[in-house]
């Protein structure tokens, strides 16, 4: 009888640590942390036997842990779940003296992020000859509506309205990329480019070299040529290094390093060799979460007959509530596969 009852006291510590313990994240951004650590805090806080009102209140609760629980890929992913999230707040937490101003605080940078994006593309449309920005204007003005209804949400601390005008405007910025694409390539961008023979990417985390696997090294290039193929700007690039696994899972769960500057790091467009503002994200295997940072990236040599890319980025990355990684990058890279590159076809 004794060891029965041992059992069955074992049986249960161990369903109150399960109920205890935040469950692994799953959105694609850190910013969801704090909220979880929160909302398991007030549901545990809960105890039975519970009263009509605090059942309701435990139900919103487990409800936000659901929404968060669903995985996303993207931060258009990340959007609808923050829309989730504050839909239910509104609906019966709002009494909570700390719970609005932690879903408020998400939405703030998750609305950071878009505004960013869109700053990016704004800036691109800027750079297009004048009577090609006519084609695109109509889609950055809805996209900057709702961005200012997400603004004016924001001042009244109106969650529901903030979360959906910042979905709005995350949609109105895909809509106006798709314009601004088709814009590019009539006024001579391009931007699909391959790595080719002689390319070397080398990369270092924390300190330690990063094995880089070449078959899935990718590099991203947008170009903007003017109507006599003179170059004018490099708007973008992109480095994406993975480590060689035997078995590739896919391109949002296998460890990789990703250097962006221009549309992901919400910068303008190079203007030649310099040093410039880049964002990285490191996906740590096994964690199944980006880590996202900032960081510099520095351009010595710019070829667009060949073409060819030389330079080296240095970034630090951090969550909320793991350690800080440094992460450096250099690079010459020869484009293998374009299609016209400033007039040079190859």
């Amino acid at each position: 009888m004794t060891r029965l009852f041992r059992r069955l006291v074992l049986a249960a510590a161990l369903t109150l640590c399960l109920l205890s313990t935040p469950a692994a994240a799953n959105p694609y951004t850190a910013y969801f942390d704090t909220l979880r650590v929160k909302v398991v805090e007030l549901r545990d806080a809960l105890v039975e036997p519970l009263t009509k009102p605090e059942q309701k209140r435990k139900a919103l609760l487990e409800k936000i842990l659901a929404a968060m629980d669903e995985v996303s890929a993207s931060l258009a992913g990340d959007l609808a779940t923050g829309k989730a999230v504050a839909a239910t707040v509104v609906k019966g937490l709002l009494d909570d003296p700390e719970l609005p101003d932690v879903v408020f605080d998400l939405l703030t940078k998750l609305g950071s992020d878009v505004k960013a994006r869109l700053a990016a593309l704004e800036g691109r449309v800027r750079s297009l000859p004048g009577p090609t920005v006519k084609k695109v204007q109509k889609a950055l003005d809805r996209a900057l509506a709702e961005l200012a209804k997400a603004d004016a949400a924001a001042v009244k601390r109106d969650l529901k309205k903030m979360a959906a005008a910042i979905q709005k405007t995350s949609g109105g910025a895909d809509a106006l990329e798709g314009k601004l694409l088709a814009a590019e390539r009539a006024a001579g961008i391009t931007y699909r480019c391959l790595v080719g023979t002689g390319s070397t990417v080398t990369a270092t985390l924390d300190g330690a070299a990063f094995p880089v696997d070449p078959a899935r090294l990718k590099w991203e290039a947008r170009v903007f040529c003017d109507a006599s193929s003179a170059f004018l700007d490099l708007h973008s690039f992109e480095v994406r290094l993975y480590r060689p696994t035997a078995t590739p899972l896919g391109d949002n769960v296998d460890e990789h390093i990703l250097f962006g500057y221009g549309t992901d790091a919400g910068g303008g467009s190079f203007h030649g060799t310099d040093t410039y503002p880049s964002s990285v994200n490191y996906l740590k295997i096994g964690e199944g979460q980006t880590v996202s940072g900032t960081g510099t990236i520095t351009i010595t040599t710019i070829d667009l007959v060949t073409p060819r890319l030389v330079g080296s980025a240095t970034a630090t990355v951090q969550n909320q509530i793991g350690p800080e990684h440094t992460i450096t990058l250099s690079f010459d890279i020869t484009c293998l596969k374009h299609v016209d590159f400033c007039g040079h076809k190859r």
